[in-house]
Parts: structure tokens; C-alpha cells; sequence
């Protein structure tokens, strides 16, 4: 396990004449059904981390029918001792150290998990990963949210709508590839081929409107294929870190 003290708060898209890609919501999120979001924070240069990673592989199996949203995300703060993160960014290490704030711990590490905001842990875990999926599954979810996404040339153009009656809150938008497989050729994993799923790209955060309705545009990341990446909404309390309510927005054609 890889820790790191809290310091500070710190495509090319190829698409055919007349081809158009839709984004639709598998079901609109309303309050009732309990839902967890899971957010691993990993790095191909831990030794520690593939065994996180296995883990998000057997709950993407496991829960494949339920509301529960996987979100990996590789930090860069090991990418200077030995081999640098295929997909690591200084922004998915801005969101972990506002996860420490949010939560009120001292370090951050990989690899560290945290569910719907609230409850953080060891990622590989799978005991305490259980219990805290279980649990969010059971509570009902008091806030509702409905996402649709089309693309217009190299953006994304989504329209959402949640519940007027949430404050402090903002709208979180993940656009996510969901698989890769990395052959690494040093450090702590040297030689091993690593299976990445759910790897978020690129994560955008937009003020919600005071009547809970809105759109806004993505610049889509280099290398995106609509067929092999998904587009994640999550409503968060921006004083807490809690998130209210997710739902996904599956690919389509038209």
C-alpha cells in the first residue's frame, strides 16, 4: 500500500458521414432504488493495486444487474519511481486529496476505495468492500436524477435533470473507457500485464441549475470509441463529499 501525505487541495474521433451517437440512460434514477458508486483510487506503478483492480472485476460481475456504478482512477504521484501510469492524471489526485478533506484523513494511498462518498477503505478489501455495497444497496435513495447525452461533432452534449430541492450540489460527469490492458515494463509491476476496467478519463463537474434542469458539453479525450466507453452522472455534496444519486448514459446509435 502506497501512502501520501495530504499537502494541498490541489481523439481523435473518427466518425463516418451521417453517422450519429446518442446517449441514453438505461433508466431514469428516481428516488427509491439504493445505488452505490465505487471509486478506486490505483496506480499501474503499486504493487499493491492489481489485486484492487481483480476486485472491481468480480463486483462489475457480481452486481451487473444492479445499481452499482465502478469508477477507476489512476493518480500520477508514483509516475517519477519507475514506470509512469498509462492513464495517470494530477486531476484523479486532486479528487482523492478532496476526498481526504471531505473525510477528514491525514493521507491518501493507494489503493484506496471509497462508496458514495462516505465510507473509505483498503481498495483489495473485499470484506469491508462488501458490507459497504450491501449496505448502500439497502438504503433508498432520496434524490432522483434523469441524464441523456448526444454527440455533436467531438462533444458530448448532455441534458439532465435532478431534483430542485438539493443544495451545495454539483453535477459530476465521468467519461469512462471500460477496458484496457497495459503490458508494463518497470517498477513495482514490472512485467506483468495489467487488466484495467471502468477507467475514467476525464471527470467535469458542472453547478446545477436552480430549477434542476440544464445541459452542458464535453470535449470528448483523444482516443475515445463510442463503443468501448460509457458516460457516469453523479449528483455529489460539494460540503460532505457524499454523492446523492448516479445513473449512466449508454451508448446508442441512431
Amino acid at each position: 500500500m502506497k501512502y501520501i501525505k495530504i499537502l494541498s487541495m490541489s481523439v481523435i474521433l473518427a466518425l463516418g458521414a451521417g453517422m450519429v451517437f446518442a446517449f441514453i440512460s438505461k433508466t431514469d434514477r428516481k428516488a427509491g432504488n439504493g445505488f452505490a458508486v465505487v471509486e478506486l483510487f490505483t496506480s499501474e506503478g503499486c504493487s499493491s493495486c492489481p489485486p484492487a483492480e481483480e476486485l472491481m472485476v468480480r463486483l462489475q460481475s457480481e452486481y451487473k444487474d444492479k445499481d452499482v456504478y465502478l469508477l477507476a482512477y489512476h493518480v500520477d504521484y508514483f509516475d517519477q519511481l519507475g514506470w509512469k501510469d498509462t492513464f495517470g492524471s494530477p486531476a484523479h489526485t486532486s479528487r482523492q486529496t478532496q476526498y481526504g478533506s471531505w473525510l477528514k484523513k491525514r493521507q491518501i494511498y493507494t489503493p484506496q476505495a471509497i462508496v458514495n462518498g462516505k465510507y473509505e477503505f483498503v481498495g483489495s478489501d473485499e470484506g469491508v468492500m462488501q458490507n459497504a455495497i450491501r449496505s448502500e444497496l439497502a438504503v433508498q435513495r432520496t434524490s432522483s436524477l434523469l441524464l441523456s447525452a448526444r454527440m455533436e461533432k467531438r462533444k458530448i452534449v448532455l441534458d439532465y435533470q435532478v431534483d430542485k430541492s438539493i443544495s451545495a450540489t454539483r453535477l459530476a460527469i465521468a467519461i469512462i473507457q471500460k477496458t484496457a490492458k497495459v503490458n508494463v515494463k518497470s517498477g513495482e509491476n514490472g512485467g506483468k500485464q495489467l487488466l484495467h476496467i471502468q477507467i475514467v478519463q476525464q471527470l467535469t463537474t458542472q453547478v446545477i441549475s436552480a430549477s434542476g434542469k440544464g445541459s452542458t458539453s464535453i470535449t470528448v479525450p483523444l482516443g475515445f470509441d463510442p463503443k468501448g466507453w460509457e458516460v457516469l452522472g453523479m449528483v455529489q455534496n460539494m460540503t460532505s463529499g457524499e454523492i446523492l444519486t448516479a445513473t449512466r448514459a449508454g451508448l446508442e446509435r441512431n
